[in-house]
């Protein structure tokens, strides 16, 4: 079981949040599958190669949509009058819980195959369907949707019909990228469309060097000097605070190498 506190702002509107931590579901029941980089470059080149338009959305509150799993519940406090103290059983997923990614999935999974998609050969989260005599395209990543299609809105419209969408509109930053238009110069080459890892670039250098106690870190216009020479590593190990500090400077370094050009 999960307690979680139940906390209300100044308009009374809920908000919970669900001690996941606490809980130890089985792996199974938790995994929840992400569309690929690759899956989502290669949607952008059919949408080039076929003549479609491009539309993104994500959905809003995505987690309350499914139904948890899990044994949870909230001891109901003074906020719910004359039913405080009452344990009371939580019945859709929650933000916080485990399982709460992978129940979405399956819940719009469900909505997907509705609307006659089915999983693609090359990764089960880009989905397609034809329609009209040509094959539309959804890549999905969590609660992100990225719809390919000579009429995207029309699919973004079937999807409000059970989900709150926002932020619909041509895709300006997905995944932690940007989807940048390019100019004649490329076009010319036959290319027209990139992701760029420039915003998250500029979101993530401060926090990086205020971590590391700098203004700001050297530049350079290679992976390494020109005069270094591997050596065997004879230092001390890092202690922990240093190990996070390490690990967040090669994820942050994978990502923008995974998002693309500079």
């Amino acid at each position: 079981h999960c307690i979680f506190d139940v906390k209300f702002d100044g308009r009374r509107k809920c908000r919970l949040v669900a001690g996941g931590h606490r809980t130890d579901p089985p792996k199974e029941d938790i995994f929840s599958g992400v569309v690929s980089m690759e899956a989502v470059r290669l949607g952008f080149i059919m949408a080039r190669l076929n003549g479609l338009m491009v539309c993104a959305g994500d959905v809003g509150n995505a987690f309350l949509y499914g139904k948890t799993n899990e044994k949870v519940f909230v001891i109901a406090g003074p906020e719910f009058g004359i039913h405080e103290g009452k344990r009371m059983i939580v019945d859709r997923s929650l933000y916080g819980l485990k399982s709460s990614a992978a129940r979405f999935h399956e819940h719009l999974s469900i909505r997907l195959r509705a609307l006659k998609f089915k999983p693609s050969k090359c990764d089960p989260d880009l989905w397609i369907r034809t329609t009209n005599g040509y094959h539309e395209y959804i890549a999905r990543y969590i609660d992100d949707v990225v719809a390919f299609s000579k009429d995207p809105m029309a699919i973004m419209k079937d999807l409000e019909k059970n989900y709150v969408m926002k932020g619909v509109g041509k895709p300006q930053y997905y995944l932690g990228g940007d989807a940048v238009e390019l100019s004649d110069p490329w076009n010319k080459e036959g290319i027209y469309t990139a992701f760029s890892a420039e915003t998250y670039i500029k979101n993530c250098i401060p926090k990086l060097c205020a971590m590391c106690g700098v203004q700001e870190f050297k530049k350079a216009k290679t992976p390494f000097d020109t005069e270094y020479h591997p050596e065997l590593e004879d230092t001390d190990m890092l202690g922990p605070a240093d190990i996070s500090k390490y690990k967040s400077l090669i994820g942050s370094g994978n990502w923008l190498i995974t998002l693309g050009r500079f």
